[in-house]
């Protein structure tokens, strides 16, 4: 009994050679699996892979461990899309820094503004995701920091915190795209920063790929950049 997590291990690590030996034989990575956040999944990595050719990796994803997020590099994950900066162990790269926003419906007292400073917006019920979400973190920081009194409804999805402030029943703060009709408002703390999640891709620099993970990594920045710098 003492043995079997280890001996669960080592069976890991077993499959996971002879998956790079195959991927060698092969000449380059067949598959490339990437951790993340589910929103970051679907509003950034999702998008990302649409813009993929034949000549690249079949795309697979796994929802990224909040809580030990680099540690998906030793659970399957070629490549991990985080918010904390890597350990100086991993080869790493800054993707992006992506806004926090509030969404409101049309007819609500802020929907004609485009931003909103952080204090101003705790006067109001406020939607948010879970804490293992990226978005709500830097939003309990920020407020943390302000030092005022929240009034929180919490939602195990950020498309549900849309959907009910779509019902009129409060302002979402979330980091995902607008849904429902909402209107997006950024958010400023009273210091004049705006609210954003800093998204940092990293792997193993000994990963027989690693060459291609930096490569696809780089473009995934370039991206990112391209999709969201405009708006």
């Amino acid at each position: 009994r003492q043995f079997l997590p280890a001996a669960r291990e080592l069976l890991v690590r077993a499959e996971a050679t002879r998956a790079a030996a195959a991927q060698i034989r092969a000449g380059g990575l067949p598959t490339l699996t990437v951790a993340a956040p589910p929103v970051t999944l679907n509003d950034v990595v999702a998008p990302f892979f649409a813009t993929w050719g034949a000549e690249d990796p079949m795309p697979r994803v796994q929802a990224l461990n909040a809580a030990d997020e680099y540690g998906d590099l030793d659970r399957g994950a070629d490549l991990v899309i985080g918010t904390r900066p890597p350990p100086e162990t991993l080869a790493g790269m800054r993707v992006a820094a992506l806004p926090v926003s509030a969404y409101v419906r049309p007819d609500h007292p802020l929907a004609g503004r485009a931003e909103v400073l952080l204090d101003e917006l705790l006067a109001h019920e406020l939607l948010v995701p879970t804490p293992d979400s990226h978005a709500r973190r830097a939003f309990d920081a920020a407020a943390e920091r302000a030092g005022l009194p929240v009034r929180l409804a919490e939602f195990s999805t950020s498309h549900v915190a849309q959907a009910v402030a779509a019902a009129g029943r409060g302002v979402a703060v979330v980091s995902d795209d607008p849904r429902y009709g909402l209107r997006q408002l950024a958010i400023r703390t009273s210091a004049g920063e705006a609210l954003q999640i800093v998204l940092h891709a990293a792997w193993q620099p000994h990963h027989h790929g690693a060459r291609q993970i930096a490569a696809v990594a780089g473009r995934l920045r370039r991206f990112v950049r391209e999709r969201y710098t405009p708006a």
